[in-house]
């Protein structure tokens, strides 16, 4: 196992001084020796792509861990009938200790809609160079029950091996995939490109579902350091009806 890490973090806004609390106690509890590599760019796309150059260029780690800046890792106990949560600062060892061999793995989280990072392609078609055609379907699953591998994910807080970024090559992530809903086209994400890429070479992703996350503008934070949000009970009763 490596004994240093990568960690990444891209941003096209300035970071609020929240995510720079949260992330620097997680950056702080590291167990091993990291560097950490930011970029700030207009374009995201253009920015995750900077990281993940300088990362191969500067450092010799296997791991990159690519951290966004509106996203907030949490544990949860239930307390009647309400969940009581902390922010979850372990959340990079954890990843590092219990899926370093995975070749690249998120964890599970939450968009401020309430719709889940973890995708299952449903059709796929190329229009061209680096250009696809996608309709895809969000994976609903439930906190807990482990790794699932799935066809694209968000990257929120993701681990990449360095042999996977190799063997993407540049650009790592790009603007360029279009949707058809409703006979209309439009722009995915930047991180969609890069697992379009990754199923091209024939490497697998996976999310973890025991380590989980909810967007910062999705919570409050008190003195103790705790987060608590009124839809959290009702996340923990939604997940427990089956999805069609």
């Amino acid at each position: 196992m490596g004994s240093c890490v990568g960690v990444g973090i891209s941003a096209r806004h300035p970071v609020s001084p929240f995510f720079l609390v949260v992330f620097s106690n997680m950056y702080r509890v590291l167990s091993r020796p990291a560097t950490l590599i930011y970029d700030n760019h207009y374009d995201i796309a253009v920015s995750r792509s900077k990281v993940a150059e300088t990362f191969l260029r500067a450092t010799d780690c296997e791991k990159l861990i690519l951290v966004d800046t509106d996203i907030i890792p949490y544990m949860c106990t239930e307390k009647s009938e309400l969940l009581e949560c902390s922010v979850n600062y372990n959340v990079l060892n954890e990843l590092l200790d219990k899926y370093y061999d995975y070749p690249v793995i998120s964890i599970y989280h939450w968009s401020k809609k309430f719709e889940p990072n973890a995708y299952r392609i449903k059709s796929l078609k190329k229009w061209g160079r680096d250009i696809y055609i996608v309709d895809y379907e969000p994976l609903y699953l439930k906190p807990g029950t482990g790794v699932h591998e799935v066809d694209y994910a968000g990257i929120g807080i993701t681990m990449i091996d360095r042999k996977v970024l190799e063997a993407v090559g540049f650009p790592w992530f790009k603007v360029v995939y279009t949707k058809l809903r409703d006979g209309r086209n439009y722009e995915l994400g930047e991180d969609v490109y890069f697992y379009m890429k990754l199923r091209e070479k024939g490497i697998k992703a996976y999310v973890t579902t025991d380590i989980v996350a909810l967007h910062l503008g999705e919570l409050a934070l008190d003195i103790d350091n705790r987060v608590r949000h009124p839809l959290f009970s009702w996340l923990e009763k939604y997940y427990k009806v089956e999805r069609r």
